[in-house]
């Protein structure tokens, strides 16, 4: 037996007279080491992309989601559909030439998106407000003026989370308790004119309240209701011109707060605890993988990029330059 250059085999299997026979065998894997990307996730369907296999001859992949069958394409990306909403799917691609050799990639996990509104844009520039219904689906409203920067959150209560506003030049705050054209349900004074926004449930009552993070001095004023006063807990945390974070780490049903020290790629929590921060844009906390406990996405553009603790990757198309994406459960 012979091994030819190209890695095919070459054997003889018998002398006839002056001639022999000979079989060639093609053992050569293809090279194939991905990775491979969810670019697009729906509700019921991930589109997926891979780099080409290296070999000498046709490649055809083999695409497996879960326990089902795996399905063949020759192209380098596919759209995996009939997927249940808010379910996390392992998928495995692996490369198999006209022999029957074969190479996979590590396997991606990815989680489709709830059928339960979660994602919403914000246009400073505009005050527009952009509900994702679906893919290339949306419903708009507006409220705000240019230069209000927002939140979203559940302001009442009910389960909701809803449109709000901080007017940063006066230090003012507008919630309405319904995603709705109209006018705020709740304003109030809080903080003064530079203090950057946040929001979530500081005392575990089921009702997220406002603070504001003040970067130059590197200190954060929450309150438990959304009325004007002082703030019930104010603590120094990070650095000056650190970014406020906020969210529920530990999955116990209290927000806390954290920073975002872009400068150095890093989250620092109040408690001590250090993240590394997702690259690629802005940062927006939700529960990403619905187990209760938020996690850090980045949005930039139209890319909102999500990044789980073992480094794969997820990519859900929404936005556009210049808005700023939020996530929380809006219908």
């Amino acid at each position: 037996t012979l091994t030819l250059p190209n890695g095919w085999e070459l054997s003889v299997l018998e002398r006839v007279d002056d001639r022999f026979v000979v079989a060639l065998a093609d053992n050569e894997v293809p090279v194939f080491a991905g990775p491979v990307l969810a670019t697009g996730i729906e509700t019921s369907s991930v589109s997926l992309s891979w780099p080409a296999a290296v070999d000498s001859g046709p490649i055809t992949y083999d695409v497996a989601v879960g326990d089902r069958p795996p399905f063949a394409t020759i192209a380098t990306s596919t759209v995996v559909t009939a997927l249940a909403p808010d379910e996390e799917y392992t998928i495995r691609v692996t490369a198999r030439d006209d022999a029957g050799n074969a190479a996979a990639a590590d396997p991606v996990v990815v989680r489709t998106l709830s059928a339960r509104g979660k994602w919403v844009l914000h246009d400073p520039a505009s005050g527009r407000w952009t509900f994702r219904l679906g893919e290339g689906i949306a419903r708009t409203i507006y409220f705000g003026v240019p230069g209000d920067v927002a939140l979203f959150c559940d302001w009442n209560g009910d389960g909701t989370d809803t449109v709000g506003l901080y007017r940063p030049y006066e230090g003012f705050v507008y919630l309405r308790n319904s995603n709705t054209l109209g006018f705020a349900d709740l304003d109030f004074f809080y903080g003064i004119p530079t203090d950057l926004p946040v929001c979530g449930d500081w005392d575990g009552d089921g009702t997220d309240t406002i603070g504001v993070y003040r970067p130059a001095t590197g200190r954060f004023f929450l309150r438990n209701s959304n009325t004007l006063g002082f703030a019930d807990v104010d603590f120094a945390l990070g650095d000056p011109d650190d970014r406020p974070l906020a969210g529920d780490w530990n999955g116990d049903g209290i927000d806390t707060v954290a920073v975002w020290r872009p400068s150095a790629g890093t989250i620092h929590g109040i408690d001590g605890e250090l993240w590394p921060a997702p690259s690629g844009g802005k940062l927006i906390v939700g529960d990403y993988s619905g187990n209760g406990r938020d996690g850090f996405a980045a949005s930039a553009d139209d890319v909102i990029t999500i990044v789980d603790g073992a480094g794969s990757q997820q990519v859900i198309r929404f936005g556009t330059t210049n808005t700023v994406a939020l996530t929380g459960w809006w219908d």
